[in-house]
């Protein structure tokens, strides 16, 4: 429930707000994993010319809000297998 002393357009500046800091962590996680591996950030970076994640999240919120959770478009099998994936190469690169 609201509180009477915020309006619902800052409380939807602040999903904003989230929502673009979690896109910044995102690039610093990427960031470091390419220093890891020995790419360039920039390189790393230039898979967002070509891939833009932000294009799925309507998609995926409007299933998210509906309960719509089967069939899974990214399987938790699948998910850990390239985080474990990421941390060994990430721990290779020290």
């Amino acid at each position: 429930m609201t509180s009477p002393a915020v309006s619902s357009a800052s409380l939807f500046k602040l999903f904003g707000s989230l929502t673009l800091l979690g896109i910044l962590g995102i690039l610093g996680d990427v960031g470091r994993l390419a220093a890891a591996v020995g790419i360039d950030m920039k390189d790393a970076f230039s898979l967002f010319e070509h891939f833009n994640p932000g294009q799925t999240l309507p998609q995926r919120a409007k299933r998210i809000s509906a309960g719509q959770y089967t069939p899974p478009s990214f399987e938790m099998s699948m998910a850990r297998k390239d985080l474990r994936l990421m941390v060994e190469e990430a721990e290779r690169g020290g």
